[in-house]
């Protein structure tokens, strides 16, 4: 039987070891959406490059070129980003603050759903859906009803995504 001062010192040990146990530090790198109010022109164009350069989505404003000082801005930072962009605002003095620290969490929580049909919870309408799901269900809709639907692609978003309509015709076909 080991003694209480031996489990003290692997207790200490492990603690001093492993980074982030001591003082309830999280170093686990997780999706975050951040707060950031640029003050001067300088931390405008840092944003600017941080958000264009960087694996990182802007919330608010809808485009890099609408960030001005004085005005909040709210990024996505995902986790294999966020260490590197924390770091940069750090070296640069710019402050924020996170909003949301479990994104990822959250929207698994609206995702789900225990139907085979996931369009059958009332909730679907109300819950998050990944641009691919949304797609997945256009393109099935057109396949199965290529009479009357038809997804059309009209160009793409800011950040590279396709960009589709969907035509229905209302004609009846009989």
């Amino acid at each position: 039987m080991q003694s209480p001062l031996s489990l003290s010192v692997v207790l200490v040990v492990f603690v001093a070891l492993v980074p982030g146990v001591a003082g309830g530090i999280q170093t686990q790198n997780a999706d975050q959406v951040l707060s950031i109010t640029p003050k001067t022109q300088e931390e405008v164009d840092l944003l600017k490059n941080v958000s264009s350069m960087y694996e990182t989505v802007l919330w608010q404003p809808v485009a890099p070129e609408f960030i001005q000082a004085e005005a909040e801005v709210h990024l996505f930072v995902p986790g294999n980003s966020s260490q590197t962009v924390g770091e940069l605002l750090r070296t640069h003095a710019l402050t924020h603050k996170v909003m949301l620290s479990n994104t990822k969490e959250l929207i698994e929580m609206q995702t789900r759903n225990g139907s085979t049909d996931p369009r059958s919870d009332w909730s679907y309408y109300h819950a998050y859906h990944s641009l691919e799901d949304i797609y997945y269900w256009l393109n099935k809709t057109a396949m199965d009803n290529p009479e009357r639907v038809k997804v059309i692609l009209i160009g793409s978003s800011f950040e590279k995504r396709p960009l589709s309509v969907v035509k229905v015709d209302s004609s009846d076909p009989s």
